[in-house]
């Protein structure tokens, strides 16, 4: 009876250790199921966060590669951009040296047109001194001629005058043509105007016969 008691009771406690056990492993399958569920989750958020991050990642990339040709293509750009400022500063320069040669041209030019418009003037001025001056010299030997002139139709009509003599062949005697250039012209002129007048001019005058009727036909 006793060893009976005693199995009995042996008996229970066992039952209630199984019991236990039971209670302590389906905790255990219950946490491993929870601890696999989180894993999974936990699995699932890494996998969607590396996809996201892969998916960024190449978004990225893609984006670089974007820049990356436009930033080549624009450096291509500013590279002919700037050959092309290159040429154009080297046309400008050869334009501006070309420019400064035909400035110093030019410049030669009017140095020259005005040493020639001076030696023009020069030229005027002297070819109008000229002209001024053989106007007065034809108006003097004019006067001179209508003095000399008007001296020997004096001498052929007053007999007090003394006579045109005559001291060589050919040669009219000059005291007369003196003495009315004395009285006619201040007495630095009158010698150079008595002497002016050719003889014959005088003889023709004389007669009333110009040297163009004395001709032989």
């Amino acid at each position: 009876m006793k060893e009976r008691d005693q199995l009995e009771q042996a008996n229970v406690k066992l039952s209630m250790s199984l019991r236990r056990i039971t209670e302590e492993r389906d905790q255990l399958n219950q946490a491993n199921l929870e601890l696999s569920t989180l894993v999974n989750r936990m699995t699932d958020h890494l996998n969607q966060a590396h996809l996201e991050g892969m998916r960024r990642m190449q978004g990225i990339m893609n984006e670089n590669e974007i820049l990356k040709r436009e930033f080549r293509n624009q450096r291509r750009e500013l590279e002919q951009q700037h050959k092309e400022i290159e040429k154009h500063e080297a046309q400008l320069d050869l334009k501006c040296k070309q420019l400064v040669v035909l400035r110093e041209e030019v410049e030669d030019m009017c140095k020259r047109l005005e040493e020639k418009d001076y030696e023009l003037d020069g030229f005027m001025n002297m070819n109008n001194t000229l002209i001024a001056k053989e106007r007065i010299s034809n108006h003097e030997l004019e006067e001179a001629r209508k003095v000399l002139i008007e001296g020997l139709d004096g001498f052929a009509n007053i007999r007090s005058r003394p006579p045109v003599g005559i001291k060589r062949m050919g040669e009219l005697n000059e005291k007369p043509f003196q003495d009315i250039c004395i009285e006619k012209f201040p007495t630095t002129e009158w010698e150079t105007k008595s002497s002016s007048m050719p003889a014959e001019d005088i003889q023709f005058a004389s007669f009333g016969i110009s040297r163009k009727e004395a001709k032989p036909a």
